[in-house]
C-alpha cells in the first residue's frame, strides 16, 4: 500500500485501508449496513473477503486483457480521476470528477473506465458510474461508508456504520431506525461503529 498510498490526499488511504480492515474477523457480529428504512444488514467478513477476491481476480482477468474500444473491455489508457463535487442522488450521494489521462488530456475511451470497477461489482447498479459528458463521470459509491456528507435523520447521521479520518466518537447516529452514538471500532482507527 505504500506506494500507491501517495495517490491518496491525506498520503495513507486511510479510508481505502478502514474499507479493507472490513475483512477482518474482529469486525464479525459488529459491522451493520444500513438498508432502507429500519433495515440492516450484518456485515460477514469471511464472505466479503471471498467476494473481494473473486472480484479481483475478475478485474485482472479484465486488465490483462485491456484493449481501447469495445465498451466491454478495461481500457489501455491510464487515467486520473480529479474531485469536483458531491451532491445527493437517487440512494445516496452522486460523486463528480474530472477524468483526464495520467498527463492531463482528454480520454479517448471515457465510457470503459465502468470496467475499472469490476473490483466493485461494475454491474452492481448502486455503483451508478455515469459518464457526464465534457470529460466527467459520476460514481455513487457505497451508503455511509466513505463520503463526509451522509444523509441526516435530524441531527444524527443516518449510517449504521461509517467511515471518517476525523473522530466520530459520541456522534449521534441512527441504525435501522433506531438511533444511538458513534463508537470506534476495535480493528480501525477510521471506522465508527452505530453501537
Amino acid at each position: 500500500m505504500a506506494r500507491s498510498a501517495r495517490a491518496c490526499a491525506d498520503g495513507t488511504c486511510a479510508r481505502v485501508q478502514a474499507l479493507l480492515d472490513l475483512q477482518q474477523d474482529a469486525a464479525r457480529g459488529k459491522v451493520y449496513i444500513q438498508g432502507t428504512g429500519s433495515t440492516k444488514v450484518l456485515l460477514d467478513p469471511p464472505a466479503l473477503r471471498s467476494r473481494m477476491l473473486a472480484k479481483w481476480n475478475e478485474q485482472r482477468v479484465c486488465d490483462s486483457a485491456a484493449r481501447n474500444g469495445p465498451s466491454t473491455d478495461c481500457t489501455t489508457e491510464q487515467n486520473k480521476l480529479t474531485y469536483l463535487s458531491a451532491a445527493a442522488g437517487g440512494c445516496d450521494m452522486n460523486f463528480t470528477f474530472a477524468a483526464k489521462t495520467a498527463s492531463g488530456g482528454t480520454l479517448q475511451y471515457i465510457n470503459q473506465l465502468r470496467n475499472e470497477l469490476k473490483f466493485a461489482d461494475s454491474a452492481n447498479p448502486y455503483i451508478n458510474f455515469t459518464n457526464l459528458g465534457n470529460g466527467n463521470i459520476s460514481i455513487d459509491p457505497t451508503y455511509g461508508l466513505d463520503d463526509p456528507g451522509t444523509s441526516s435523520t435530524g441531527s444524527c447521521s443516518a449510517a449504521c456504520t461509517k467511515i471518517s479520518t476525523t473522530s466520530l466518537a459520541g456522534s449521534c447516529c441512527s441504525c435501522g431506525g433506531v438511533s444511538k452514538l458513534y463508537s470506534k471500532a476495535a480493528w480501525n482507527a477510521s471506522t465508527f461503529l452505530c453501537l
